[in-house]
């Protein structure tokens, strides 16, 4: 079976970065672009009289071609309020300033990530927590801390201060 395809500036830019030729059996991501060179075909391996030791030759794929692959995107759930809470969306990620986010969309983002670990589509994974210059925290804070390390989702914690011992 063979098919057409129309390919962007980009598409051909990375083709040729690849130095993808004839009989060279490679794979596209769809979704960002990538073109991955698995090796040459074994059915043209007849037409090269000389190979280098990095030249790998595979089978053609049989059957169909397009496939659907899974990918799995890690994301925080403070990168998910960030992304909900502007509407800029995904770049006011990058702006910096976030501000502080509303106690409602907090609320639906939480209903939201529940629904999927669910579904089983999403996992929470905790992380570390790195605080610096701790001796700056107060008494409040510490117990702040204390009640949400008794959560069984609870990071790994790691303080750090550049005081020395006190007398």
């Amino acid at each position: 079976m063979e098919t057409i395809y129309d390919l962007g500036a980009k598409m051909i830019e990375a083709i040729s970065k690849e130095k993808i030729v004839a009989g060279d059996i490679i794979t596209i991501d769809k979704a960002s672009g990538k073109i991955s060179k698995l090796g040459r075909s074994f059915a043209r391996s007849s037409d090269f009289d000389n190979v280098g030791p990095q030249t790998r030759f595979v089978q053609c794929p049989e059957g169909e071609l397009q496939k659907r692959k899974e990918v799995v995107h890690t994301v925080t759930l403070h990168e998910i309020d960030v992304i909900n809470s502007r509407t800029q969306g995904f770049m006011a990620l990058f702006a910096g300033d976030i501000g502080e986010i509303k106690p409602e969309v907090r609320e639906q983002i939480d209903q939201k990530v529940a629904e999927w670990r669910e579904e089983g589509r999403a996992e929470i994974v905790p992380g570390v927590l790195f605080i610096d210059e701790v001796h700056m925290l107060d008494i409040e804070c510490f117990t702040y801390m204390n009640r949400a390390l008794e959560s069984n989702l609870a990071p790994i914690v790691i303080l750090a201060t550049n005081r020395g011992i006190c007398q």
